[in-house]
């Protein structure tokens, strides 16, 4: 009796570290798919522990759900680990946290659960089109910025290529009238001798 119950302790002490390190295989949300603690997220991800921290407060700020051991710790499952990935290329690429987050699970309020697994291969196909469709408008909006910013440019260029010339131009007056200055100071230099 007495091995029996210290084995049942040692079961609850093993499963309370599982829980605890976020190993568990069985969690209490009915998945059958292994969640990592943030540790290893970060190790995968060759990124510290407040990285994956800041970017997943802000994934949460948009609606991704990241679920949670008992002790409140976050565990992330092989999608979490695929969004944080996707949310570091954006950043890499010069994005903010906030944009690239934005970019990767789009608005909330419009879009049910993007980050979440599809129902079907349909609802999965429409959450990708949604997306696709963000980044693409996305992108329109920079190639507008960038189109505007070059016209611009093209404009102070004009501009400052006409304020050379007319620099220019006075420039070359003023050599006009020291050369005709010096050339009457010469002549009456010579009278004067």
């Amino acid at each position: 009796m007495k091995n029996a119950m210290e084995s049942d302790e040692v079961a609850k002490h093993q499963a309370t570290q599982r829980r605890e390190s976020g190993l568990d295989e069985e969690l209490s949300a009915g998945l059958n798919e292994r969640a990592y603690a943030s540790g290893e997220v970060a190790k995968t991800l060759g990124v510290t522990t407040s990285t994956i921290r800041k970017y997943s407060i802000a994934l949460e700020q948009r609606g991704h759900d990241i679920i949670r051991n008992d002790h409140n710790r976050r565990l992330y499952l092989d999608k979490d680990v695929t969004t944080l990935r996707n949310v570091m290329e954006y950043v890499t690429s010069g994005l903010s946290v906030e944009k690239a987050v934005k970019a990767v699970v789009g608005d909330v309020e419009s879009v049910p659960a993007v980050g979440a697994p599809a129902r079907d291969a349909d609802d999965g196909r429409r959450n990708s089109d949604v997306v696709v469709g963000r980044l693409m408008e996305y992108i329109e909006g920079q190639d507008q910025q960038a189109r505007e910013l070059s016209g611009k440019l093209d404009y102070l260029i004009d501009k400052l290529q006409e304020r050379d010339e007319r620099e220019q131009e006075r420039l070359l007056v003023e050599s006009e009238k020291r050369s005709k200055w010096k050339f009457w100071q010469n002549l009456f230099e010579k009278w004067r001798k």
